[in-house]
C-alpha cells in the first residue's frame, strides 16, 4: 500500500473497507482514506469516526452557546458597567468627548447663538424688588434667558439623571427616600456695571488679575507698539471677552506704511501732546510684551465712563500697566484671544521677571536714603 490517499480502484478487494461514500456511492478503500471522497469531494469517515466527530461538535456547540451567553449579558450589563464620573459633566462641557458629533455640532451652534445674544448692543430694563427678585421686561432677554435654560437641560438629559454608579443600590429595595430642602436665603445684588449684571459675569475676577495663564492678542502695527508704550490705553474689538488680568501682545504679520505711522503718531501727539515718547520702529511677527485689561465695556457704558474716548468700536477693552518685552519672540499670530506657546510663554515670563528684579535693585538704594 503507498503512503497517503492514492486513489484505488481495487474495490476493497485488496484493502480494508473505510465506507461507502453516500453521494456517489464510491467504495472506498483503506488506500484512499478516510477525507474528501476522491470523486464527488463528499467527507467520508470509517465506523469509528463518526462518534468522535459528533463529541467534537457538542463540544463546539457548548462552547459557542456559552460564549453567546456571555455576550448577551455583557450586553445587558454594558450601560452600568461602561458609565464614566467625569468631573466634567458637572460644567455640562458642550465639546465632551462622550457626546457625538451631531451632538457637539447642534451645542456649539446654540452656544454662538447665545453668545450672540449675550453680547448684543442695547439697553436692557429689568426690575428688582427688596427681595432680590427679578422682572424680566425685555423680550429679547427672556427669550435669551428660555435658549440658555433649555440649553442646560438638553445637555442634562444626555449626560444621564445620575452620574453616580448605583450598582451597590438593591432595586428589590422598599424604603423610600424623601428628601428634604432647605431653600437658600435670596439676597438682594449690589448696583455695579449695567452690562456685566446683564450678562457676561466674569467669575473669579480677583484670581483672573493675579494669574497668567499666557493669553495673547495679535494687533496690526502701529497700534501694538502704541498700546505697549502706553500711549494707547484702549483697545477695540467687535467682540465681548470675559478675560481679566496679563495679556500678552503681539504684532502680526503685516507691515505698516510710512503714512499710516506719521498718521497715527499725528493724532496721538494731538491728543496726549508732542512729549509723548514714541517708539522708534514698528517690529512685526513678534511677540512685544503684555499689559493688564481691567474691564471691557460696551460701547454704550464706554461713552458714559470715556465720553472723549478714542474708540467707536461695539466693545472696548481697558487696558494698563504696559511691560515691554526685552527680547522679541517671533511669534504666528491667530485669530482673537489665543494661548502662547509654553515655551515661548515661559521664557517672555521670565523676562519680565528679570526686568523687574533689576528696577527693584536699582530702587533699593533711593528708598534706603
Amino acid at each position: 500500500m503507498v503512503k497517503g490517499r492514492h486513489p484505488c480502484k481495487c474495490q476493497a478487494s485488496k484493502h480494508d473497507l473505510v465506507n461507502n461514500c453516500l453521494s456517489c456511492g464510491r467504495i472506498v478503500c483503506e488506500q484512499e482514506g478516510p477525507g474528501p471522497c476522491l470523486f464527488c469531494k463528499t467527507p467520508v469517515t470509517d465506523s469509528g469516526q463518526p462518534a468522535k466527530v459528533y463529541n467534537e461538535k457538542n463540544a463546539s456547540l457548548d462552547s459557542a452557546i456559552e460564549l453567546r451567553d456571555r455576550l448577551l449579558e455583557y450586553d445587558k450589563t454594558s450601560e452600568r458597567r461602561t458609565r464614566v464620573i467625569d468631573d466634567e459633566n458637572d460644567y455640562f462641557s458642550s465639546n465632551s468627548v462622550w457626546l457625538s458629533k451631531d451632538k457637539r455640532d447642534a451645542f456649539k451652534k446654540k452656544i454662538e447663538e447665545l453668545q450672540a445674544l449675550k453680547n448684543s448692543r442695547g439697553q436692557h430694563k429689568l426690575l428688582l424688588d427688596f427681595t432680590g427678585r427679578v422682572k424680566v421686561e425685555d423680550d429679547a432677554l427672556l427669550k435669551s434667558i428660555n435658549h440658555e435654560n433649555m440649553l442646560l437641560q438638553e445637555i442634562a438629559d444626555i449626560f444621564g439623571e445620575s452620574s453616580i454608579n448605583d450598582s451597590n443600590i438593591d432595586p428589590k429595595s422598599t424604603v423610600e427616600i424623601q428628601p428634604v430642602y432647605e431653600s437658600s436665603p435670596q439676597f438682594a445684588e449690589k448696583s455695579g456695571s449695567k452690562w456685566h449684571n446683564f450678562m457676561g459675569r466674569v467669575q473669579d475676577r480677583q484670581l483672573m488679575e493675579m494669574t497668567d495663564a499666557g493669553m495673547c492678542l495679535s494687533m496690526h502695527q502701529p497700534w501694538a507698539s502704541l498700546l505697549i508704550y502706553g500711549i494707547k490705553i484702549h483697545e477695540g474689538r467687535s467682540w465681548y471677552s470675559s478675560h481679566r488680568g496679563r495679556l500678552w501682545i503681539a504684532s502680526a504679520a503685516k507691515v505698516p506704511t510710512k503714512e499710516e505711522i506719521t498718521e497715527l503718531e499725528d493724532q496721538y501727539k494731538y491728543m496726549k501732546g508732542d512729549n509723548i515718547q514714541l517708539p522708534s520702529h514698528y517690529p512685526v511677527g513678534c511677540l512685544l510684551g503684555c499689559v493688564s485689561v481691567v474691564d471691557c465695556l460696551a460701547q454704550e457704558e464706554y461713552r458714559e465712563i470715556y465720553p472723549d474716548g478714542e474708540s467707536d468700536s461695539p466693545f472696548v477693552f481697558i487696558c494698563e500697566n504696559p511691560i515691554k518685552c526685552p527680547v522679541m519672540f517671533p511669534l504666528q499670530g491667530k485669530h482673537k484671544i489665543y494661548k502662547l506657546d509654553p515655551k515661548i510663554h515661559q521664557a517672555a515670563s521670565k523676562c519680565i521677571q528679570r526686568i523687574a528684579s533689576v528696577k527693584a535693585s536699582l530702587d533699593e538704594p533711593e528708598l534706603l536714603r
